[in-house]
This record gives structure tokens, C-alpha cells and sequence, in this order.
């Protein structure tokens, strides 16, 4: 008989850990998790930002088996899920992961199945009693997994908390007690009671204005696109396997470009000094324009800046298709969050239409860049 541990979290209190989750938590594909930072490189925007992805974690495994209590049900492989849903994260979490589908066609979701697969892990839940194809199973969203990865799960509650935390932001706060407690489980999906309507909405809102004040920040999204820039210089060069991003952690990768022998050397030192580049451009484009960001790398290459010395991106917001059930156990009805507040449709409109073009450069590219900008005007 083993005794529980508990774990002291800023967000949530006292965690409890069984003597399952502690074997995962103390294996060494785990442990891997402390040393990637949740939001990257928003760091150098909000310097409290050096959360990681191992406490992230620890925190959905958390509020998992919390609303797991609150809707009668015992689902330890679903906490489980909970608790290794984002093993599979390369270094920097998000800001990597479009290079990752680039080179090996997989999603951080993915690898986390294949780390597991082929991990003690696996063998540490082997020797329980746990299902291994049951948490592979939630992992992928598939039956109750949607308690931890759908629109109102225990990933986003604990993101949304724990980020507008260390980045010293209010606009991720949200009243977690009052959402989960109107939470109901029906029709195999996480629902909302009428009465939940409000806490639903106030969720909503807070993800929308954590994306337009810390997820795409400019300076983050800049220093982002140059990581993206040094790790597919050395890629291109043979001096990293892509194969190999899902065992570094950002340390390992950090000091792989900087022993580049690249442009990747420069690009990481650039970052690390924080001499990033300067935005020429910011600002919304409508929706439904088309935009074509390699005409506008061709445009600027073509007026003599070097591919390494600017950045192009149409940067959209996530979360535009997200839908919310509502259950009225009374009445024993289902209808959609979209049926019944004008809010929620208003902010997942404005999520959908959000588009940002976003040019930056050098402080030398950036005086060409700014010839060319009225020949982009109708891209």
C-alpha cells in the first residue's frame, strides 16, 4: 500500500498523485516536459511567462479527475489522459509544432502516441490495471476524451488559468468552480445545464482576448517565426533530424542552433539577445481576401532582402468551430450554445473573420520592405 503525494500548484492548490500517476510522472519522457516552456518564447513579451508544459499537465491530470467527481464518474484512464495529453510537445510547444507537421506530416497528439507506445510508460501502465487503449483512445478525443481536449475540457480551463497567471494578464481568469459544477455528461459529450450558460460565455471570453493580448502578440509571434526560420536552416542542412525534436527539450534545441554552422547560429542569438525583428506591417485583413504570403516573400526577396532577414504570415485565431452543448436534464433536451446566446455567436464570428498580416525585418531589410509594401496592398 502505497500512500498518495500531493503536489503544490499555484493554480490549484494540493494536487493528489497516485502511485500510477507518480510512475509516469517520474519517467524520464515525463520529466522531459519541465524544461519546455508552455507559451514558447512569450517570454520575451512577458518575462513571467517560464511556465512549463510538466506542471500544464500535472494541472489537466487535476481538473480531470475533478469534473470526472462532479459527474459520478470513477475513470482513472481518463485522468491518465489527462496527465500525458501533451507528452507528445516539441520544444517551445505551439511555435514548432507547423515545422513538425512540415517534415514529419504528425501532431504533437501523434508523437504523444507514439512516445507512449514506445516507452516505459507503456510498461508502467501495462503492469496496472489501467487500459493502455483506453487512455490512447481519450487521448485522440475519442468518448470522454472530449472532457479533456473539447471546448469546455480541463486543457483549456487549466491553460487559460495557469497562463493569464505567469503572464500577470486578468483576461484568462475565469470562475473554474461555478463552470465545472455546471457541468453535465449526456449524449456521449461534456454539456452545460442551462443555468451555465453565463460561465460558458465568460470562458469564451476570456480565450478571445488571451489570444489578442498574449497568444499573438507581435513580438511573440515575430520571435516565433524566427525559431521557425533557424530550425528549418538546420534541418535543410542535415545538422538536425527532425526525427529527433520529440526527445529535445528547448535547452537541447537551443544549444543545437547555436552550435549551428548555419544561419540557424546567428537567427538563435538573435532571439537570445532579444534583437528581434521589427514589424512593418500588423494589422487586420478581411477574411475572405485572399491572401498569398508566397507572392509576398517573392516580392520582397525579389527587391533584394535575403529570405533570413524578414518574415510573411496571414495569422489567424483558433476556436472559430467550436460549438457547446447544452442539456436540460428537466426537460431532458439537448440544444446548442449558438441557439441560445447572441454572445457566443458574436465571439466566435469575430474569432472566425480574425486575420492578421504580419510583415517584419531586419532594421536593414526593413527600409526595402517598406518600398515594396504598396505593391502588397492589393494581395
Amino acid at each position: 500500500m502505497h500512500d498518495p503525494i500531493f503536489i503544490k500548484d499555484p493554480i490549484t492548490g494540493d494536487i493528489k498523485v497516485s502511485k500510477e500517476e507518480r510512475l509516469i510522472i517520474d519517467d524520464k519522457n515525463f520529466q522531459r516536459l519541465r524544461y519546455i516552456k508552455q507559451l514558447g518564447l512569450s517570454y520575451l513579451s512577458y518575462p513571467g511567462a517560464n511556465h512549463t508544459r510538466f506542471e500544464h499537465s500535472i494541472g489537466v491530470m487535476h481538473t480531470t479527475r475533478e469534473i470526472c467527481e462532479r459527474l459520478g464518474m470513477d475513470d482513472e484512464e481518463l485522468v491518465i489522459a489527462g496527465l500525458l495529453h501533451d507528452i507528445g510537445h516539441t520544444p517551445f510547444s505551439h511555435q514548432v509544432e507547423h515545422t513538425i507537421l512540415k517534415y514529419l506530416k504528425k501532431s504533437h497528439e501523434d508523437i504523444g502516441i507514439e512516445i507512449i507506445s514506445k516507452s516505459s510508460i507503456s510498461d508502467a501502465i501495462s503492469k496496472s490495471t489501467l487500459s493502455l487503449s483506453r487512455i490512447k483512445s481519450y487521448m485522440r478525443g475519442k468518448g470522454r476524451g472530449d472532457i479533456i481536449c473539447g471546448p469546455l475540457g480541463s486543457d483549456r480551463i487549466d491553460y487559460l488559468m495557469r497562463d493569464s497567471h505567469y503572464t500577470g494578464t486578468a483576461y484568462g481568469v475565469i470562475d473554474r468552480e461555478r463552470l465545472t459544477n455546471k457541468f453535465i455528461y449526456r449524449r456521449s459529450r461534456l454539456c452545460i445545464v442551462p443555468s451555465g450558460i453565463r460561465s460558458a460565455e465568460s470562458m469564451l471570453i476570456a480565450r478571445y482576448y488571451m489570444f489578442l493580448s498574449v497568444y499573438q502578440h507581435h513580438t511573440t509571434l515575430i520571435a516565433g517565426s524566427m525559431l521557425v526560420k533557424a530550425i528549418e536552416s538546420a534541418i535543410e542542412e542535415g545538422e538536425i533530424d527532425p526525427n529527433d525534436l520529440k526527445y529535445y527539450n528547448d535547452s537541447t534545441l537551443t544549444t543545437k542552433l547555436l552550435n549551428s554552422e548555419t544561419v540557424a547560429k546567428r537567427i538563435m542569438e538573435q532571439i537570445l539577445d532579444r534583437r528581434l525583428f521589427k514589424r512593418v506591417v500588423f494589422r487586420s485583413i478581411p477574411y475572405n481576401r485572399v491572401v498569398n504570403i508566397n507572392k509576398i516573400n517573392e516580392i520582397i526577396l525579389n527587391e533584394g532582402v535575403d529570405y533570413n532577414e524578414f518574415i510573411a504570415a496571414d495569422i489567424r485565431t483558433k476556436g472559430g468551430d467550436d460549438e457547446i452543448s447544452i442539456f436540460d436534464p428537466a426537460a431532458n433536451t439537448a440544444t446548442k450554445l449558438s441557439d441560445s446566446s447572441q454572445l457566443f455567436n458574436a465571439l466566435i464570428d469575430t474569432m472566425t473573420k480574425r486575420r492578421i498580416l504580419l510583415i517584419a525585418g531586419s532594421d536593414v531589410s526593413n527600409r526595402r520592405i517598406t518600398k515594396v509594401i504598396s505593391k502588397l496592398a492589393y494581395l
